[in-house]
């Protein structure tokens, strides 16, 4: 069985398709998608049959439906964003798809349309501070997270969130947020599959 992996190549405008061997972990070069404007941060739904990009340079979200016989990628959607994301996650639905913007200080929260589509616009667009780098709910889904890197004004800590499903919105946790006791970083983020535990990289 092969399962299929997708990997944006920023600096040569495509999204690379392989296919991995399920017992070795082989990769094999199935082609590629073009994708203009410095293509980076990719989301894939919990059902895998949508995937989204951002292109950074053009500003632009991409909604793509994959095609799980061979990987292919059809391109169904385009909506616009207001800066570059550097994050992307849907939610544990697939309804939502949630973004985080470095420079822009933001994260964004659009619908997934039932067609797959990113909608725009966003439901939520949240000012949170300069260096939020990442985006993601809790496996509850009633939670979500924003870690901040530390460092030229950025804020060194996570915001948390408590997540509406319904309607995607947004409320503060208390408390609002947490930071590390140093100047760690905290950027990415995964939660252990069966633990009550998440697991935190510091820049």
């Amino acid at each position: 069985m092969a399962y299929h992996v997708f990997v944006t190549v920023s600096g040569e405008g495509r999204i690379a398709r392989f296919a991995m061997d399920e017992e070795t972990g082989a990769l094999e070069h199935r082609g590629d998608q073009p994708a203009s404007g410095r293509p980076a941060p990719l989301a894939i739904t919990p059902d895998r049959r949508f995937m989204y990009v951002a292109r950074r340079d053009d500003l632009l979200i991409t909604s793509y439906a994959i095609d799980w016989e061979n990987g292919a990628l059809d391109e169904v959607a385009t909506i616009p964003v207001e800066t570059d994301p550097c994050h992307m996650a849907t939610d544990r639905t697939g309804r939502w798809l949630l973004s985080a913007y470095y420079m822009g200080e933001r994260a964004a929260v659009h619908r997934i349309g039932e067609d797959g589509k990113a909608l725009y616009p966003p439901v939520e667009w949240r000012r949170t501070g300069r260096g939020a780098h990442c985006f993601q709910t809790d496996p509850s889904n009633r939670f979500a997270f924003v870690p901040h890197i530390e460092g030229s004004g950025a804020l060194n800590a996570i915001l948390q969130f408590r997540f509406d499903a319904g309607n995607g919105r947004l409320a503060e946790n208390e408390p609002a947020q947490v930071a590390p006791a140093g100047l760690d970083g905290p950027r990415h983020f995964c939660f252990h599959p069966h633990l009550d535990a998440v697991y935190v990289s510091n820049e």
